[in-house]
């Protein structure tokens, strides 16, 4: 039987994320990720195969969050308003 894990997934790709914007991608290494979410190398192992499939999930968890945010902006009732909001999306997920 496995050990329980004790991050979830998506604490994991967090780590990572914070670790790509602070050093960018190509510094972004997976002891700094394990550093960064306070657990062993191997427990990041376990869960990616390699550096490039974690920065991977990181890429397409932040491109769902955007495309989540961007759609829902889009699905306001005003045309012009929403037209706007959708507009404002892509700054504030950045800055985020």
């Amino acid at each position: 039987m496995g050990r329980r894990a004790h991050i979830s997934d998506a604490e994991l790709l967090a780590a990572a994320a914070r670790v790509a914007a602070r050093l960018g991608p190509a510094r972004t290494t997976i002891n700094a990720v394990a550093k960064e979410a306070g657990v062993p190398v191997g427990s990041v192992y376990h869960r990616v195969p390699s550096r490039a499939a974690l920065l991977a999930e990181v890429w397409i968890a932040a491109a769902q969050g955007f495309g989540s945010e961007f759609l829902k902006a889009l699905a306001a009732a005003d045309a012009l308003p929403a037209a706007a909001e959708a507009a404002l999306v892509t700054p504030r997920f950045t800055r985020a």
